[in-house]
């Protein structure tokens, strides 16, 4: 456990987000994502982002889900861009 988990409740299962009950959601998330990047595949990694989105939003977090969206799509696009050579 890292003092980010410690202060702020922030841990590596939401990457740089809080934990909530959308926990489950970034696992599945991760894995989906995981696999686009295996298969070099902005579709997949597009339809992981929508799947987190809607995950969150049946638990009932609006703001989150379209905040969690916005920031994958943004973080992710810059991340596979320029650090991995993708797209």
């Amino acid at each position: 456990m890292s003092l980010l988990d410690d202060q702020f409740g922030i841990d590596n299962r939401c990457t740089f987000f809080f934990n909530g009950d959308w926990l489950a959601c970034c696992v599945a998330h991760d894995i989906a994502c995981a696999d686009a990047y295996c298969q070099q595949s902005y579709t997949m990694r597009t339809a992981a982002d929508i799947h987190l989105a809607r995950c969150v939003l049946k638990r009932g977090h609006f703001f989150v889900a379209w905040f969690m969206f916005l920031a994958c799509r943004l973080w992710a696009h810059t991340v596979w861009r320029f650090v991995y050579g993708i797209y």
